[in-house]
């Protein structure tokens, strides 16, 4: 099936499918691929740290063992907010929008903060205090919650990167990797 999501990690490589299979490769490579989960929609968002596996089933985030294990569903959101599409990790929460909020998930307690309004989030990005997201354009939002704030307008990156001083996006239609201050 034809792949929709890919992450290499010090854990491995991972990757969902347009089936809804979640799968690992662990590494170092090359490794048998692994049946980690399978979600109920197709092309699932995921995220990966040293031990777990996140993805998003429609308006649901889940959580799995790297080393395999049963699914501990974090986030159910009611459907009538749509599909959540993308996903960030750091060491303590799970990002994503859902609706027109972003929201934090706890990654052990599973108890979700709404960090404030957010467009549809097609891609996802954070900082050490900001969740950067884009979708018609790029925005950042603090991780303790507050204010939108528009960085720049973009249509439709494709994947967004944060450093200390910038973030970056490709530009799918003139094919450039361009650049803005994140402040």
């Amino acid at each position: 099936a034809a792949v929709s999501s890919l992450l290499d990690s010090e854990a491995g490589l991972f990757w969902s499918d347009v089936t809804g299979a979640i799968m690992a490769a662990p590494g170092p490579l090359p490794s048998e691929p692994q049946l980690l989960a399978t979600a109920t929609s197709s092309a699932p968002a995921i995220t990966v740290d040293a031990s777990m596996l996140f993805f998003a089933d429609g308006s649901t985030v889940s959580a799995v063992p790297l080393a395999g294990g049963a699914v501990m569903p974090l986030f159910v959101g009611d459907p009538q907010g749509g599909s959540i599409a993308a996903l960030a990790e750091d060491e303590t929460s799970v990002y994503f929008a859902h609706g027109s909020s972003m929201t934090a998930v706890s990654k052990t307690s599973g108890a979700p903060s709404s960090l404030g309004f957010a467009e549809t989030a097609r891609v996802i990005a954070l900082s050490a205090t900001h969740v950067f997201y884009a979708d018609t354009f790029i925005a950042r939002i603090p991780k303790a919650g507050g204010d939108t704030v528009a960085v720049v307008n973009a249509v439709a990156p494709p994947s967004l990167l944060v450093d200390d001083q910038c973030v970056y996006w490709v530009d799918a239609v003139q094919g450039r990797i361009l650049k803005v201050s994140k402040n």
